[in-house]
């Protein structure tokens, strides 16, 4: 006898772990660093980087919310109903209360997006330690570094011949095809980071930090 399949559990226990990922993602995301530095240093945490944590967020955000509906429009909307029809009066007599629930979450509006203490240090705690990242592992040179080629980086980053810096980085052990790599595919196909590849190279060529012509 094939056994009953229940739609009620499991949209209740998707609702769970659908806010468990959101719960857990969120933290993460507080705390990690910026996009720039994440795939500069190939930040990962947990054997996902930045990018996958904010699509995992996204994406079963959206799931909490459709579990959500389902839970309570196909379940539980007779029970909510009834008891919302009986409690609606009650909770109007307690205009007190919700004349100070509607002030609290305008407040927190206002002072977040005034960026104001004390709210807004909840944020600046966050930024603080997203920032830390590139304070110990370093930022990238210009933004979207990685997404340079080897020639690009060769003339416009260290002043020098693309045929320098391959021979370089192969001399220093990494496998290197053409300059006309971008800096994150070689460091892929090396498992390394950007930021190790580059900074590899800070020593044996001088930096030029001013970059001309380009778009960033």
């Amino acid at each position: 006898m094939k056994k009953k399949f229940y739609w009620r559990s499991y949209v209740s226990i998707s609702l769970l772990l659908s806010f468990l990922v959101i719960a857990v993602s969120g933290v993460i995301l507080y705390i990690a660093p910026p996009g720039r530095v994440a795939r500069w240093i190939s930040w990962m945490l947990m054997g996902f980087n930045r990018e996958q944590w904010e699509d995992l967020h996204t994406l079963f955000s959206y799931l909490f919310i459709l579990f959500g509906i389902l839970h309570l429009f196909l379940f539980n909307w007779n029970l909510f109903f009834s008891y919302l029809r009986s409690r609606i009066t009650k909770k109007l007599n307690r205009r007190r209360e919700i004349l100070w629930a509607c002030l609290t979450f305008a407040l927190i509006a206002v002072f977040t997006l005034a960026k104001l203490p004390p709210v807004y240090s909840i944020m600046d705690f966050g930024n603080k330690v997203s920032a830390g990242w590139a304070d110990r592992r370093g930022a990238p040179p210009v933004p979207h570094a990685e997404e340079m080629t080897i020639d690009e980086i060769s003339t416009e980053l260290l002043g020098t011949e693309s045929a320098a810096v391959v021979g370089k980085l192969r001399e220093l052990g990494y496998i290197v095809e053409a300059g006309s790599q971008r800096l994150d595919s070689v460091a892929a196909s090396n498992n390394v980071a950007p930021s190790d590849l580059f900074n590899s190279l800070t020593g044996y060529f001088k930096v030029q930090f001013e970059i001309k012509g380009r778009n960033y």
